[in-house]
């Protein structure tokens, strides 16, 4: 369980988590966050929330961001909301660090997907991408759908599957990950 003030770091994609108010604290209502991106740092891929509403408000630096067919690149002081279920993604575009402040309401359980992905990557289960193998994957979009959804986007080879054929593939794959030991894993992070 994520507490306000702690700080989580993925190495494989450069990011920087800091807690600011949790899922606990606020009664579900809001998760906020301090996101932190090394030049070159992205999010694994595009994804969606379907449930939920995420607000960007840029502290620093250059992130750019697709949001449906929209690329834009935000500066200091700009605010940039993405609607639930819609597919997006963003990055760090410039060549200093990028500080974004990032609001998810309702909070529903996102910080346990911040915390299995950063331990994932410093466990050297991520490819060079962010990315869970594909039985791996499909536990946790499983286990976290509520949360986030795999967007149908070019960005990942599984989501170049019409969204009713790739909720099919997970369905199939993620009982056959956690025969082989991925649900377990996910407990033990």
């Amino acid at each position: 369980m994520a507490r306000a003030g702690e700080t989580i770091e993925n190495p494989v994609t450069r990011e920087r988590v800091v807690f600011l108010a949790t899922a606990q604290e606020t009664n579900g209502e809001l998760l906020r966050v301090e996101h932190v991106f090394a030049p070159g740092g992205s999010v694994p891929a595009a994804h969606l929330h379907p449930r939920q509403v995420e607000r960007f408000e840029v502290l620093s630096g250059s992130p750019r961001f697709r949001i449906g067919d929209e690329e834009r690149t935000a500066r200091p002081g700009d605010v940039v909301a993405v609607a639930a279920g819609t597919p997006h993604t963003w990055w760090n575009a410039g060549d200093d660090e990028t500080r974004v402040l990032i609001e998810f309401r309702p909070a529903l359980r996102t910080e346990e997907i911040f915390q299995i992905f950063f331990a994932l990557g410093r466990d050297g289960r991520l490819n060079k991408r962010g990315v869970p193998n594909p039985l791996l994957g499909a536990v946790i979009a499983r286990e976290f759908e509520q949360e986030a959804g795999v967007a149908p986007t070019k960005e990942i080879l599984l989501t170049r599957l019409p969204p009713p054929l790739l909720r099919l593939v997970i369905a199939v794959l993620a009982p056959l990950g956690r025969l082989l030991g991925y649900g377990r894993l996910l407990r033990s992070l």
